[in-house]
């Protein structure tokens, strides 16, 4: 990969984008209208890449702690954003060593440290190198009975609790689900339910790093407001299970025959110098892997139901589909899995519509040029993934209308790379993308057979934009026996 200055860049066109407000630039209309909405508005008034003006406060750089309490270190003048798949190939693939992660991962390192979603240059090689092999598919196969057995445990609990027609919360229990199948192929132990301590550390510390991630003003943890104190609090309780299970794990304490990725981890050695990985690196790795593991499969789960239940045509393929390739007596196999074609095609389609993650940024080591637009050295970028997944270039028809078909085989291989990447690309692509498809596809597998969902409410289900696209509230479902 290339990160030298591309020539042609000082030559290029300067940015677009709304003018801002002198000193606050475009904060206003961010706080005001909200970050997902203001990006995608100035999408279709400024075109596939513009600038929104941050903060301008050259004063700060007289006072140090000031300039932390207004982010002034982590956030930059301005955010440049582009919402093509060209640009976000260019970024991720193309181009991806001018394009690390940077300061806008801060808010992330507070609770996931240096796992794989921080940690950049040979720091991260060598952590992916270690991990590669517990995403694998002989490592999945291994998993199958665990998820297997997850999803019958939960169906189980559903017959007695919601089979006569009580409407309850799907993202819930699809929340629950994704936490006791990771938590279980994670650590070879169940961590709880929702309800359990863990599970509420994890939504607190999730809350509050959201928080981070989202707001202009960052202030340091160790200025104690309520919100300060409860993140803390949170990054504490999940620091004292996890050194915990780790420290078992290594005294052989931990019982448990489950096929486990600590294991693997505990085991793995660096091919060069031959170290084992550190308590506070397998810490590191598990946090990150334990959260990106487990909300974003959730998401897709939840979404999917709500999206067959609203498209009958559609389920009853899905349906057919099951029926016909995957035995209901034991647990799914890899190969049956793969012969869910369609119901692959429509995990896709909801992944382009409600994408886990909306947005994600990179910051330019070098001067470069994006789609005809001069990029300065040290300017973060913005690929809205959301705003790609609909761009009219590479979505025939209505890019907001729903079709599965778009994800036939002739029509993913002629299609733009970079126009489909729930997942990303690149060598940043997501470590766990096999192990959440094959989830999702044996959890719709095992659910689908049992029951058809009906929405309580049949408007669209409202959602908010954080880190992640995930419901404004309860998903409220009925079930009905087939």
């Amino acid at each position: 990969m290339q990160s030298a200055v591309d020539p042609s860049a000082t030559h290029a066109q300067p940015l677009p984008g709304p003018p801002g407000l002198p000193i606050v630039g475009s904060i206003p209309d961010l706080v005001r209208k909200g970050r997902f909405a203001f990006i995608l508005e100035s999408w279709r008034r400024y075109g596939d890449i513009f600038s929104i003006p941050l903060i301008r406060l050259p004063v700060v750089d007289q006072s140090p702690w000031l300039s932390h309490v207004l982010a002034r270190e982590h956030a930059p003048k301005e955010l440049i954003v582009t919402c093509h798949p060209e640009a976000a190939d260019q970024i991720l693939r193309r181009r991806s060593d001018n394009y690390p992660k940077g300061r806008g991962y801060d808010a992330v390192r507070v609770l996931m440290g240096d796992g794989l979603v921080t940690a950049t240059g040979e720091s991260w090689r060598r952590e992916r190198r270690l991990l590669q092999p517990a995403f694998r598919r002989p490592a999945i196969r291994d998993f199958l009975p665990t998820m297997e057995r997850c999803t019958a445990d939960m169906l189980a609990t559903w017959e007695r609790r919601y089979a006569s027609g009580h409407a309850f919360d799907v993202y819930g229990e699809m929340m629950d689900l994704a936490r006791r199948i990771i938590g279980l192929t994670m650590f070879g132990t169940d961590l709880g339910p929702s309800s359990s301590e863990s599970a509420q550390a994890i939504t607190v510390a999730l809350e509050g790093m959201g928080r981070r991630m989202e707001g202009t003003v960052a202030l340091p943890l160790s200025i104690p407001t309520p919100a300060n104190r409860r993140f803390q609090r949170a990054i504490d309780l999940l620091n004292q299970i996890v050194f915990d299970i780790i420290g078992r794990a290594r005294d052989g304490r931990l019982d448990s025959d489950e096929p486990n990725i600590l294991q693997a981890m505990l085991a793995a050695r660096d091919e060069e110098s031959g170290a084992p990985m550190s308590d506070r690196q397998i810490r590191d790795e598990v946090i990150t892997l334990y959260i990106a593991g487990h909300e974003t499969t959730a998401l897709t789960l939840t979404w999917s139901l709500d999206y067959l239940a609203r498209y009958p045509e559609v389920r009853e393929r899905v349906e057919a589909e099951i029926a016909a390739t995957v035995r209901d007596s034991e647990a799914p196999t890899l190969e049956e899995l793969d012969r869910m074609t369609y119901t692959r095609m429509v995990i896709d389609e909801v992944l382009r519509l409600r994408p886990p993650a909306w947005a994600l940024a990179r910051e330019a080591v070098a001067e470069d040029e994006l789609l005809g637009r001069r990029i300065p050295a040290g300017a973060v970028v913005m690929f809205n993934i959301y705003a790609i997944h609909r761009h009219p270039a590479s979505w025939e028809g209505d890019p907001d209308a729903s079709d599965p078909d778009r994800f036939l085989p002739a029509k993913v291989e002629a299609r733009h790379r970079g126009a489909h990447i729930p997942f990303i690309v690149g060598p940043r692509a997501c470590i766990g993308k096999i192990f959440s498809i094959y989830e999702t596809l044996l959890a719709l597998a095992r659910l689908l057979a049992r029951y058809r969902f009906e929405p309580v409410d049949p408007a669209p289900i409202p959602f908010t934009a954080v880190a992640t696209l995930r419901p404004s509230g309860p998903v409220m479902m009925r079930i009905r026996p087939r």
